[in-house]
């Protein structure tokens, strides 16, 4: 399911979200984690 940058941001005002966890592969395939801020998120998305 895919979601527009508009409606994420939706919820999460609407759900009072405290953090975010983003978890991605670096260059070498490894998995990693970082949590931010609900109001860095706008700034994730660029």
């Amino acid at each position: 399911m895919k979601y527009s940058k508009d409606e994420v941001m939706q919820y999460v005002v609407e759900e009072d979200v405290k953090f975010i966890r983003l978890a991605f592969c670096d260059v070498f395939g490894r998995q990693k984690n970082i949590s931010i801020m609900p109001e860095e998120l706008p700034r994730a998305f660029e």
